[in-house]
Parts: structure tokens; sequence; C-alpha cells
């Protein structure tokens, strides 16, 4: 149809390059209707009813950002201190297995724990990334009370 729309399409010096350039410029118009469609038409996402498992992008940034400080204060940790860390609570090996690795004492174990621990929260602590709730001891249901409960 473009071919005949043409006012003098029998002088055309090449046929099949004008072919393939109107095959193309068919192409690029269409492909663009799709896209515009496809914004146009979909006015409002909540009346869609579509809901997503993942949070929501600021929260996504939110958690980024969390992440990236604790990697920043695993970090500053010194570097034994650091390992046995990471090998606790990151990779969650046992205290035996974290013996046998790295060749230091249960005991030494628990000490560098409690001290990345104390470090890291003081660290995110002081870049504002942990609220006066997240500080708080946490009751430990294996205490009792000498009451008989």
């Amino acid at each position: 149809m473009r071919v005949y729309a043409l006012p003098d399409y029998q002088v055309v010096d090449s046929p099949k390059a004008l072919l393939f350039r109107i095959a193309h410029n068919l192409a690029v118009e269409r492909a663009r209707r799709r896209k515009s469609q496809a914004t146009d038409t979909m006015a409002d996402f909540e009346t869609l009813s579509v809901y997503s498992s993942e949070a929501p992008p600021d929260e996504q940034t939110d958690a980024r950002r969390r992440f990236e400080s604790f990697c920043a204060a695993v970090d500053r940790l010194p570097p034994l201190c650091r390992r046995v860390f990471v090998l606790r609570k990151v990779y969650k090996l046992s205290p035996a297995e974290i013996s046998e690795v790295l060749g230091v004492s249960h005991s030494t174990i628990e000490k560098h724990v409690a001290k990345g621990l104390v470090r890291c929260r003081d660290y995110l602590q002081e870049k504002g990334l942990l609220d006066s709730m997240d500080t708080q001891p946490r009751p430990d249901s294996r205490r009792r009370g000498g009451d008989g409960e």
C-alpha cells in the first residue's frame, strides 16, 4: 500500500531498498504503537488487584542501605574477630567447627562473637540505623524467675 501511495513509484531507482525501508518503518511504527498502548491502558494499577510478595521499592532500598551498613560495620572488626563473627553469624558454623578451622578455643570464639555484636551494634547506632527498640535486651524464654514459674 505504501509503495502504491507514492506519487511516482515506478521511477524508483532501487525497489528492493525501498521495500526494506518501508518494512523497517512499519516495524518501528508498530513497536511504538505497542509501547504506547501498554502504558496508555494501565492508568490505575491499584484497581487491577495485583499483589507482589516483594517489598515495595523504598523498603528494598532501605534494606539494602542497612545491609551495606552492616557489612561496613563487620569490615571494621579486627581480623580474627571478623572471621569468627562471620563464620558464626553468617555461615552458621558451630563453635566446634570454628575452633577446628581457626584453631581457637570455644571461649575465645564466644568472646569474639560478643565483641563483634557489640561493635556492630555501636557502629549502626552511630550511623542512626538502630532505634531504641532495636537495642533493648530481649527476654530469654529459657530463664525462669525464682518464684517457681
